[in-house]
């Protein structure tokens, strides 16, 4: 009885593992969206459900996207982490992406690493609203499509290098030119062609450490 509680018991901490395991050195913010006190600005298009969010990619004939950044607090050398999933009224779009925003001074400059339902995984900047793929590669392997499915979409920042993660397994490092001072974070969510409704994507949680 006692081995198979133990087993049960390993069971359950499996299973409520986050995938964005392995993150290391202390807790800068954390937030698994069970109440609204984690800093972030809820709207119409990015919704508190506890336990976890979504942001809902309004309607559009050209592709768009949306970004939500923490409001209250910062991060910059840092170990960021999202965990999130693709809309399952997707079917009609041709590529969706979910990613997590750094290194931000404001919505229209920042970094984010993206995952898409393609399979592509991206780095990419934005720098006074004039968006730069840095590098993009498919790698379909590594992301997650089915309709529950969750991906982890971590960046690590050491020094001036960015190394990227997906569900736990390292895509690619580079080195990048760091902007100064205390910086914001966020997630993305994005579909790239038309999609006559609106898209809501899934946010199970956010969290960035102080890294190695």
């Amino acid at each position: 009885m006692r081995i198979l509680l133990t087993l049960l018991l390993f069971g359950l901490l499996a299973h409520s593992a986050s995938a964005c395991e392995g993150q290391v050195g202390d807790t800068i913010f954390e937030d698994n969206f069970a109440d609204n006190l984690g800093g972030w600005t809820f709207s119409d298009n990015f919704a508190l459900r506890p336990p976890g969010a979504q942001i809902i990619v309004s309607a559009n004939e050209k592709g768009t996207a949306r970004s939500e950044l923490n409001q209250t607090f910062r991060a910059r050398e840092a170990d960021y982490c999202a965990e999130m999933s693709f809309p399952k009224n997707a079917a009609a779009v041709d590529d969706v992406g979910t990613g997590v925003e750094f290194l931000a001074a404001d919505y229209r400059n920042l970094f984010v690493a993206e995952v898409y339902r393609s399979g592509k995984i991206e780095l990419d900047t934005e720098v006074d609203g004039k968006w730069t793929t840095i590098w993009s590669m498919a790698n379909p392997s590594l992301v997650k499509i089915g309709p529950d499915a969750v991906n982890a979409v971590r960046a690590v920042i050491k020094g001036n290098l960015i190394t990227v993660y997906v569900n736990g397994k390292t895509v690619r490092a580079v080195r990048a030119g760091m902007p100064d001072g205390e910086l914001k974070f966020g997630i993305l969510a994005e579909f790239t062609t038309a999609s006559k409704e609106s898209l809501p994507f899934p946010v199970k949680s956010v969290k960035v450490t102080k890294g190695q």
